[in-house]
């Protein structure tokens, strides 16, 4: 709060903090890249999607959602209920889609045209800003200077001169995945 004031109704942070958010961007970025975006959550975030859709149909789990009341109630129960009813056809896609990810059934493929059974997942990860710099949308100031300033691409030299930047901030990238052989 103490490096922050209010120029021109724009909150406006002291331009000795660049470095701060910078890292707090590059944090931002790295979380994403090993976690939230791992290739294996973005594969078993997909497969956990397509066992509710399917399970859907019997348990209409997308109904429940709508209702608070319901949904506060609505846990990891519903994996033991789907995976449970060992008899009702209706559930039987959806008891596959949850094994696979109980079992980890997949493996990551390095490259190839995809074929029956397998799965891409795709993550775009980036620094909080699209493929733009997000230290470009933030608005500093100087202690010597009455007005705000912004790091915008035209100053992105002066960006450059204070720190080390990555030529892109956006990486896309495409998991491929194919199903393991049983005897694996």
């Amino acid at each position: 709060m103490k490096m922050s004031k209010v120029i021109d109704g724009e909150i406006c942070y002291r331009d000795k903090t660049l470095d701060n958010f910078y890292d707090m961007f590059y944090s931002r970025y790295r979380l994403h890249k090993t976690a939230y975006q791992h290739k294996t959550v973005l594969l078993f975030n997909k497969l956990l999607g397509e066992a509710f859709k399917s399970a859907d149909k019997h348990l209409k789990i997308f109904e429940k959602v709508d209702d608070m009341e319901i949904f506060t109630y609505f846990t990891d129960s519903i994996f033991e209920e789907i995976l449970k009813d060992k008899n009702n056809e209706d559930l039987k896609e959806a008891r596959n889609k949850l094994k696979d990810i109980i079992y980890r059934s997949y493996k990551y493929k390095r490259d190839g045209k995809k074929q029956d059974g397998e799965i891409f997942c795709d993550a775009s990860i980036n620094y909080g800003a699209g493929e733009g710099n997000p230290l470009e949308i933030i608005p500093f100031y100087n202690k010597l200077e009455s007005g705000s300033l912004k790091y915008t691409s035209t100053k992105r030299v002066r960006l450059e001169e204070m720190l080390l930047l990555p030529k892109k901030f956006c990486l896309n990238i495409r998991y491929h995945f194919e199903k393991k052989s049983e005897n694996a």
